[in-house]
């Protein structure tokens, strides 16, 4: 899509954020960066600013009911006094090398 006299000036994220009202501004940066939007056929950078002449490719963007529905967060492993379990070595009972046990602790 070539830019205009609208665009003229603007930098390339507002540009888009403009042109992309439903998509987050998270998957603006993403595209930007991936090098998937190009100016005049160059990868560009989210503050490049923008010639009336120029010419924007855009990738095909999904939003709203046609975008992917978004993964939920992993549940949170949490023992009854609310702190995280232990996982790997640290719930098997293994030590650092030269980390001292109990029993050597209450000895010394």
């Amino acid at each position: 899509m070539e830019v205009g006299e609208r665009g003229a000036g603007q930098r390339l994220d507002n540009f888009l954020g403009r042109i992309l009202e439903d998509v987050p501004k998270s998957h603006i940066f993403r595209v930007i960066r991936k090098g998937e939007v190009r100016v005049n056929g160059k990868r560009a950078k989210p503050e490049h600013r923008l010639l009336a002449s120029d010419i924007v490719r855009v990738p095909p963007v999904r939003t709203g009911a046609a975008a992917p529905p978004r993964r939920a967060p992993p549940a949170m492993v949490a023992g009854p006094d609310r702190r995280h379990r232990l996982r790997g070595s640290a719930a098997a009972g293994h030590r650092q090398a030269g980390a001292a046990s109990p029993c050597t602790a209450a000895a010394a």
